[in-house]
């Protein structure tokens, strides 16, 4: 799912293209009984075909001329063009990873997406394109490799109510050190007539912000339209929401148009909806590039727009308009295999390079506060006192929890206090019991994820040069307490908050939030989440951070307080991944003040079948057909064998 005003303007987009189909819909009629009846080729003006053919490398001429340029073959290298085109295609995501859309290089260190997609400079700063977001042959998930938006760089945008096309700037060297290099470009080309209708269409997309899809089968164009005010083609594929900003290809991976719509028609096809869908033409987004900036038309410095107009017009740019590759090979997949009762990695070679945790000094968390169990009251810093209808006392550990529950060093003290949050860890398992968080949506700060120095604020749009996801052990705790990176880098588990890094983030005055920012990176509060139960899954009951997203948005939009509880389910039977005990699900609750009385939502989420597929090497498909999301708080504290006190009565599923 895509971010919140994302979506509206897609819908905007949408309606506008119903009203478009309404107006357009003889043309688009009598354009399919001249192609029904004479074919592509046939249906199409001397001229038009003239262009296309001339538009073919002498291959492709040869291989047309010997097939009587049917529609239902391809040559060979189809295949590996198309990975090389699908390397340049990427997910975009904003300063917190939440999805924006699909997006493509155009040249080295330039991206092309939709103005809905993001509308101006302010939204790409702190965003990233994501690459390799997808399967490899053996449904391996690849290493995502992220890349810093530079709009400060190049930046140049049409409206959506005009050509909806924006170009952004991308940093040459991603996280970790990733080289921009290896995913190569896909030229654009601004001669017309690359495709003709009837001939099939192929979309790489990001659809829903899931995983890399290709739109290949049954994938036709049914319209160009020459009207130089509409200046679109339309097709038909199955493409959702998510794709905008996907590019749309001939049948030799020329990039014929740039995805921004898609409405259902009415009709259905094999027992499917037929969705018809609309690109925006390339030679129109060259003309208005050509035409520098006018208001409302294209906006964005003059020289950006000159630098990006030279750049895709290079000849050592725009070469074959095929896609084109690089000599340096993107990182292959994160894998692990098993080989008995063993579990290996793959190889050296396609290990991610070690994170390194780093140690904060001794007393660096000494003035911390923790969690407050009277927050929702009216002296949220009091004393908790038990007998007050709104105190939410940290959850109570049985016996056999207790004991195995982290002492902090020198002390028996088990409570980890952060800036406005507190965790305990298992000793056993290296990973949280239990988090609780305070959060306050009045004064919430929207911090990215590097703006976590107290001393030395980001200005707005100012990236540091460290990596936004540096991570630090806890000097208080033993660090076989706290499980290192070795995990997280060998395999498909992010590093995943436990206590949302945005929850804590606010506060009295500027430093307080970039404190909690800063501390929810600590080991303590991680805990290995599949990639797809973490920020993909749309199916079933959706991810965790969809989840968290819910929660905080009530707190933020309607300035609500919120005492958020979370930890995994910390199962003996859960599975070891080299060597590591993964929990298989994780549960949250949300208490707040409802008229002067307590009131608490409990959720879990499952990610059983991501960890089955890990232990064994992904075979299968995820099935989340037994997952559910809101449950009842004794039903947590039946799994997780905490005592959650009042949150029992409060719960509004009781």
């Amino acid at each position: 799912m895509a971010r919140a005003d994302v979506e509206a303007r897609q819908r905007e987009v949408k309606e506008e293209l119903e009203r478009y189909k309404v107006d357009r819909q003889p043309l688009i009629d009598e354009i399919k009984e001249r192609v029904d009846r004479l074919g592509p080729l046939g249906a199409a003006s001397a001229n038009d075909r003239i262009a296309n053919a001339r538009l073919a490398t002498y291959a492709e001429g040869v291989f047309l001329e010997g097939t009587h340029n049917a529609d239902d073959k391809a040559p060979i290298n189809f295949l590996e063009r198309g990975i090389r085109a699908a390397r340049s295609v990427c997910h975009i995501v904003d300063s917190n990873r939440t999805s924006l859309g699909t997006g493509f290089l155009v040249a080295p260190g330039l991206l092309i997406t939709n103005n809905h997609v993001i509308p101006d400079s302010d939204t790409a700063e702190g965003g990233e394109a994501v690459f390799q977001f997808e399967l490899d042959a053996d449904e391996n998930p690849l290493r995502p490799r992220r890349f810093r938006l530079e709009p400060r760089r190049l930046f140049a945008t049409s409206p959506k109510g005009k050509l909806d096309f924006t170009f952004v700037g991308l940093a040459a060297v991603g996280e970790g050190g990733a080289l921009l290099e290896a995913q190569g470009w896909l030229p654009l080309d601004e001669r017309p007539n690359k495709i003709l209708e009837g001939q099939p269409i192929v979309i790489i997309q990001h659809p829903n912000g899931q995983m890399k899809t290709l739109c290949l089968f049954d994938s036709v164009v049914v319209l160009r339209d020459k009207d130089p005010d509409l200046p679109y083609i339309l097709y038909t594929t199955d493409t959702d929401e998510g794709a905008s900003g996907s590019p749309a290809f001939n049948r030799f991976w020329q990039v014929v148009g740039l995805h921004h719509a898609s409405i259902t028609t009415g009709q259905l096809h094999q027992g499917r909806p037929v969705v018809l869908n609309r690109g925006i033409r390339i030679s129109s987004i060259f003309g208005a590039l050509r035409a520098g900036p006018v208001d409302n038309v294209l906006e964005g410095p003059t020289s950006h727009i000159e630098a990006i107009l030279k750049a895709l017009t290079d000849p050592s740019i725009q070469r074959s308009g095929r896609p084109v590759a690089s000599a340096l090979e993107p990182v292959p997949a994160l894998s692990v295999v098993s080989s008995g009762a063993s579990t290996d990695l793959v190889s050296e070679g396609t290990r991610r390079s070690g994170t390194v945790i780093r140690r904060k000094p001794d007393n660096h968390f000494d003035d911390r506060g923790g969690f407050q169990p009277m927050f929702l009251s009216e002296t949220p810093d009091a004393a908790p006192d038990l007998g007050h209808p709104l105190c939410v006392p940290l959850p109570k550990l049985p016996a056999w929890l207790m004991v195995d529950a982290a002492r902090l060093k020198n002390r028996q003290e088990i409570e980890l206090k952060y800036q406005h949050f507190s965790i305990v860890v298992s000793a056993s398992r290296s990973l949280a019991i239990l988090t609780a968080c305070n959060v306050d949506g009045s004064r919430m700060y929207k911090l990215s994820r590097k703006d976590r120095d107290p001393d030395d604020f980001l200005e707005p749009g100012v990236m540091p040069e460290a990596a936004a996801d540096v991570w630090f052990y806890d000097p208080r705790l033993a660090e076989q307490c706290q499980l290192g990176p070795e995990l997280y880098d060998s395999t498909s588990f992010d590093y995943g908050h436990l206590v949302r890094r945005l929850d804590p983030v606010w506060g009295p005055d500027d430093r307080t939030p970039r404190i909690a920012n800063d501390d929810t990176f600590c080991m303590t509060n991680c805990s290995p989440q599949e990639t797809r139960f973490h920020r993909t899954r749309r199916d079933g009951d959706g991810n965790w951070s969809a989840l968290e997203d819910v929660i905080l948005n009530e707190a933020n939009l309607k300035n609500r307080k919120f005492v958020i509880l979370t930890g995994p389910v910390l199962d003996p039977r859960d599975t070891t991944i080299l060597g590591v005990t993964i929990p298989t699900a994780f549960w949250k609750i949300a208490a707040y003040e409802e008229q002067g009385a307590l009131r608490a939502h409990g959720f879990m989420l499952w990610q059983t079948e991501e960890v089955r597929e890990l232990d064994e090497r992904f075979e299968g498909m995820i099935d989340l057909s037994d997952a559910k999301k809101p449950v009842k708080i004794r039903e947590i504290a039946r799994v997780s064998g905490l005592d959650f006190g009042p949150l029992f009565d409060a719960d509004v599923r009781r």
